[in-house]
């Protein structure tokens, strides 16, 4: 299996060692920056998310009924909340 493709970037947080913000271009990049600054991996774990958008409105879905069903109806198809 392929690794995905490294798209660069430019940090939005600023080096320690450069004092700016730099251009990413790899993977190894990433991770020493990440490693010299103290700054953790975040938002990049995808093994908790739902694999398809009608998991996600099912999910959104139970939740709203189950925060309170007494205040609306629920609309199956339009996943909204009917008053």
């Amino acid at each position: 299996m392929l690794a995905p493709a490294f798209r660069a970037y430019k940090t939005i947080a600023w080096d320690r060692e450069a004092g700016k913000p730099l251009d990413i271009r790899s993977s190894a990049e990433h991770r020493a920056f990440l490693a010299r600054n103290g700054y953790e991996e975040v938002g990049e774990d995808r093994s908790m998310a739902p694999p398809h958008p009608e998991e996600i409105a099912a999910r959104r879905a139970e939740q709203l009924r189950a925060r309170d069903e007494t205040t609306f109806e629920f609309n199956e198809d339009t996943h909204e909340a009917v008053k």
